[in-house]
């Protein structure tokens, strides 16, 4: 599988599926590189048993991000100082501009998104204070809509509905983050 060379703000990725991606995109990447498989690192300590115990937590760091990501879509983008509880690096930096992005059109979510988990790619969780978790992610944003001022619909409803993300999430025991959302450029690997 290979990574998307774009990383894409929920706004953005709401309108890619409705082909006004050049709307909202967020910023460039690196060029892809081909992903590993999924593997953990050997400890005397691990942080999670087993790799199903990683991902379950990534799977709810990036459930907290999504919450997050749909109130400040249906705020508006208002208050989008919420995403640093549940995002840092570039993930909190296309955050930002996905709320600034809702306030300057004037849009709001209506509904929610949700996700699937397809896949863990790696989870290193060794030590506990540098915990990385990667995933293939499947969002659904096909109870979501965005309206702008007057309510009307700004997406298509011929859109695509389900994307397939490579998600990063980092942290220490305590505390996971997503710290990168990258739109996948392969195969869908989404049902």
């Amino acid at each position: 599988m290979r990574a998307a060379s774009h990383r894409y703000t929920l706004l953005g990725a709401v309108l890619l599926a409705t082909g006004l991606s050049t709307v909202a995109l967020g910023g460039c990447a690196a060029s892809p590189k081909p992903l590993p498989s999924a593997s953990s690192t050997p400890s005397a300590t691990p942080v999670f048993a087993s790799d199903e115990e990683a991902l379950a937590a990534a799977e709810e760091a990036y459930a907290a991000y999504q919450k997050v990501s749909d109130e400040v879509g249906h705020d508006g983008g208002t208050r989008p100082e919420r995403y640093e509880a549940v995002a840092i690096g570039e993930a909190l930096e296309n955050a930002l501009k996905n709320a600034s992005q809702y306030r300057d059109a004037g849009a709001t979510l209506i509904g929610s998104t949700s996700f699937s988990t397809q896949e863990l790619q790696t989870a290193e969780y060794a030590k506990s204070e540098a915990l990385e978790i990667v995933l293939y992610v499947c969002d659904d944003v096909s109870l979501a809509d965005i309206v702008d001022e007057t309510g009307t619909s700004i997406v298509k409803p011929d859109r695509q509905t389900v994307l397939p993300f490579v998600l990063t999430v980092v942290g220490s025991a305590d505390q996971l983050q997503v710290s990168e959302k990258v739109l996948w450029d392969g195969k869908n690997f989404c049902p």
